[in-house]
């Protein structure tokens, strides 16, 4: 299971472009991977021959990525399953009552 974490991104919003946006990750300024926002067609993702992850999300789900990378830390992408089949944005255990957002 290759998992990236990443301490800084980069936001593109696009038009007449194959994905409607993406979200490009970096730790300590080293590409680790991207994460695409699909209008149609969301293609299963991708380990890449760098090393590098790419995830396809449906574009509905771009506010909800985003603020999970604006208000955690850490934070992962990574793909998973027998096949590589499955991805996930995610973060590691955090504690009850942390009040995040406050």
């Amino acid at each position: 299971m290759p998992r990236k974490e990443f301490n800084t991104y980069r936001v593109n919003v696009s038009h007449g472009t194959w994905a409607e946006g993406d979200i490009l990750c970096y730790k300590d300024n080293v590409f680790q991977g991207a994460i695409y926002f699909m209008k149609d067609n969301v293609k299963d993702p991708t380990i890449n021959s760098n090393g590098t992850l790419s995830l396809y999300y449906a574009a509905e789900k771009f506010d909800s990525i985003l603020n999970v990378c604006r208000e955690e830390s850490p934070v992962f992408i990574e793909v998973w399953g027998s096949s590589n089949k499955y991805c996930r944005l995610t973060t590691d255990k955090e504690p009850v009552g942390e009040e995040e957002g406050n």
